[in-house]
């Protein structure tokens, strides 16, 4: 997750008309955001009584009300799921698109 901290930076720095800015869609750089936020926070989520404030958590769940931050699963057909949303071969993939893109345009601008 802290990857994808820094590849949010990343694309923030690309121009506008950048090819690499809508590789990955907002709502999947969103939910990968708000997943970062509660491992960030992992203390207050783990270890803190059930009445404290979870912020991050509180806002993952308003928009993922199915998301179970700290459950993985793996499906017979081999998807590995985190948090029983984010589709890791899924992602996988849109990174590396991603990094074509990103190397077409540094090449582009030699």
């Amino acid at each position: 997750m802290v990857a994808a901290n820094h590849l949010f930076d990343v694309l923030k720095g690309t121009p506008r008309n950048s090819a690499a800015r809508t590789a990955i869609p907002e709502a999947d750089l969103n939910c990968l955001r708000l997943l970062r936020d509660v491992y960030e926070h992992w203390q207050q989520h783990r270890f803190a009584p059930p009445e404290a404030p979870r912020q991050a958590e509180q806002a993952l769940k308003q928009l993922y009300p199915t998301a179970e931050p700290w459950q993985a699963e793996v499906h017979p057909d081999g998807r590995v799921l985190i948090a029983r949303f984010v589709d890791v071969s899924a992602l996988i993939e849109k990174l590396e698109v991603l990094e074509g893109l990103l190397q077409q345009e540094t090449e582009l601008s030699r």
